[in-house]
C-alpha cells in the first residue's frame, strides 16, 4: 500500500473516532500518530463533505487541542463560524418561502438539513446545510415555483417545469435574493423503487408530518421514522454515498435525539422491499459513530452473511471526491461499461440525452421539435467539451476504481432481498 494510501486510511479512521457519539474519542495516542500529511486530507475531507464545523465541535477539548497542528484548528474554526452564518441565513430564507407559499394556500414541508440541524444537532451550526428542500403537493408545485420566480427567485437553468414532472422528484434549483438555493419537490421519491420505500403513501406522511417553531413561524416537517427511511433512500440509492460521514451523522444525531418506532420503521422497510437500502446506512452509523441503534434491527434488516459483502465498497464511496462521482456518473459511465454493448448505449445516452432530459436543462419543452432540440444539443456538446472534458484530461484520480465501487454497490442495493 503506497505511503499516501495509509496516510488516508488512518485520517478516515482518525475522522470516525472524531464524530463518534463517545465523547472520549478520539484519544490523545491517536492524535499524536497523526502526520501532517494526515492533517492535510482531514481538511480535504472536511472541506468537500461539510464536516469541518462537527470536527472543529469535537477536536477543540482542552486535551487535544495542545497537540493539534494550529492551522488546522483555525481552518476548522473558520468552517464552524462561516456554518454558523449560514444557518441563520437559511433559517432566514425558510421562514420566509414558507410565508409566501402559505399565503397562497401552498402547504410545504421542509425536508433533511432543515429539520435536522435545529432539533437532532447539538448546534445547528455543525450541519451544514447547501440549500433549502421542501415538499409539496404535486398539484400544487408548478404555481409554487411560478410564485417564487415573482418574488425574485431565479432558477439555475432556463427550463420549463413541466419537464421536471416527468422524471425528476424536484424542479431546477431556484436562487433567493439572498444567494440561497430552494430545491421545490414535487414528490419525496425518484423512482417508482424509491417510492415503494417510503412509509406508505404520501398522503399518509403528510397526515405524520410534525409542525415546529422556526423563526416565529410553525414549519412543518416529516416524522422521524419517515425522516430517517429518506435519509437512507437518499444516501444510498440517489447519492451512493457521494454525501460522505455527514450521512451517518445525520443518522446518529436523528436517533440520539428521537425516539424511533422501530417497529413501524421495519415493517415499512419491510413492505417496500427496502433492507438493503436501510441496513448500510443504519450500519455503517452503528459501526463507524456508534449510533445507539438495536442489534436486532440491524439483524432483521441482514438475512445472511452476504449481505455485508458490500461494506467495501460503501466505506469507499464515503471518503470519495466528489469531482470523481461526478466523472463517474454524469455521463461518463460509458467508459467503465462491463460490455461493449453496455458502452455503446451508455455512450449514445450521454451524446444524445432524450428531450425529457434536455428540457430540464435547456428552454424547450418535451415535445419540441427536432430543429430546436438540436440546436440544444450543440449548445450542450459546447459546454460538455469547455468544461467536462477539459476536466477529465486533468483527472489523474482513480475514477475508474470509484466506479467500480459503485457499480457493485448499486447491484447489490437493487438486488431482491430474501426476508
Amino acid at each position: 500500500m503506497a505511503s499516501s494510501e495509509i496516510a488516508h486510511k488512518r485520517a478516515q479512521a482518525f475522522i470516525f473516532e472524531a464524530l463518534h457519539l463517545d465523547t472520549h474519542l478520539p484519544c490523545t495516542a491517536t492524535t499524536q500518530q497523526m502526520q501532517m500529511e494526515d492533517w492535510d486530507y482531514l481538511l480535504q475531507v472536511a472541506k468537500e463533505h461539510r464536516l469541518g464545523a462537527m470536527l472543529h465541535h469535537r477536536l477543540k477539548r482542552d486535551d487535544l487541542a495542545h497537540i493539534i497542528p494550529e492551522q488546522v484548528l483555525t481552518s476548522l474554526k473558520a468552517a464552524y463560524r462561516k456554518s454558523a452564518l449560514r444557518s441563520l441565513v437559511v433559517y432566514r430564507e425558510l421562514a420566509k418561502v414558507t410565508q409566501l407559499l402559505e399565503a397562497e394556500g401552498i402547504p410545504s414541508i421542509a425536508l433533511k438539513g432543515a429539520y435536522l440541524a435545529r432539533f437532532a444537532y447539538p448546534d445547528p451550526a455543525l450541519r451544514p446545510m447547501r440549500d433549502l428542500d421542501l415538499l409539496l403537493k404535486p398539484e400544487q408545485a408548478i404555481k409554487a415555483f411560478e410564485l417564487l420566480k415573482r418574488y425574485g427567485y431565479r432558477p439555475v437553468f432556463d427550463a420549463s417545469p413541466e419537464a421536471y414532472l416527468i422524471e425528476n422528484e424536484h424542479f431546477a434549483l431556484l436562487m433567493s435574493p439572498d444567494g440561497v438555493g430552494i430545491e421545490l419537490h414535487h414528490r419525496l421519491n425518484e423512482s417508482d423503487q424509491e417510492k415503494a420505500y417510503m412509509c406508505g403513501s404520501e398522503d399518509e406522511m403528510w397526515t405524520r408530518s410534525l409542525l415546529k417553531q422556526v423563526a416565529g413561524m410553525q414549519i412543518r416537517f416529516l416524522a422521524p421514522e419517515d425522516l430517517l427511511l429518506h435519509l437512507c433512500v437518499h444516501a444510498t440509492m440517489r447519492h451512493h454515498f457521494n454525501l460522505g460521514a455527514l450521512a451517518l451523522a445525520d443518522v446518529v444525531f436523528l436517533i440520539e435525539t428521537h425516539s424511533i418506532d422501530w417497529g413501524m420503521f421495519l415493517k415499512a422497510v419491510s413492505t417496500g422491499g427496502g433492507q438493503h437500502c436501510a441496513l448500510a446506512l443504519l450500519y455503517l452509523a452503528k459501526k463507524n459513530m456508534g449510533a445507539n441503534i438495536p442489534d436486532e434491527v440491524i439483524a432483521a434488516l441482514s438475512s445472511s452473511k452476504r449481505d455485508m459483502l458490500w461494506t467495501d465498497n460503501a466505506e469507499y464511496l464515503l471518503f470519495s471526491a466528489l469531482p470523481d462521482h461526478r466523472l463517474a456518473t454524469n455521463g461518463l459511465s460509458f467508459l467503465y461499461a462491463d460490455s461493449f454493448f453496455g458502452k455503446f448505449d451508455a455512450l449514445i445516452g450521454f451524446v444524445f440525452p432524450r428531450r425529457s432530459e434536455m428540457a430540464k436543462h435547456f428552454p424547450i419543452r418535451p415535445d419540441s421539435t427536432s430543429i430546436m432540440v438540436l440546436r440544444c444539443h450543440l449548445q450542450r456538446w459546447k459546454r460538455l467539451f469547455y468544461k467536462t472534458l477539459a476536466f477529465l484530461l486533468k483527472q489523474k484520480r482513480p475514477v475508474r476504481q470509484l466506479a467500480l465501487h459503485r457499480t457493485a454497490f448499486n447491484n447489490w442495493l437493487h438486488e431482491k432481498s430474501p426476508h
